[in-house]
């Protein structure tokens, strides 16, 4: 079972906030793993099934939400759960 993801190059600079972005895939049956976001910590993440086709389940985050600072975050290195063989996107908010 293999999953991948790739972080793209650039950073967006929303405030004090970065946001960063890339794209997920699994082959040989993976259903998931973990993307390593290269934040601190991680105030929203948004993934994304892409594709031709139609897939039964939408993606989730099996992180566990860490109050840090006082308000509940993902740690910087964030697990999700996909549909076995897809890909997508995914977007990361945080400092």
């Amino acid at each position: 079972m293999a999953f991948t993801f790739l972080k793209f190059p650039h950073e967006v600079i929303v405030g004090d906030q970065k946001m960063i972005s890339g794209t997920f895939s699994n082959n040989d049956g993976s259903t998931g793993g973990i993307i390593q976001t290269g934040l601190h910590y991680v105030n929203n993440f948004t993934i994304q099934h892409t594709g031709a086709a139609a897939v039964a389940d939408s993606p989730s985050v099996k992180s566990p939400l860490k109050s840090i600072g006082g308000v509940q975050r993902l740690e910087p290195d964030v697990e999700i759960k996909t549909t076995a063989n897809a890909s997508g996107i995914w977007v990361a908010t945080g400092v």
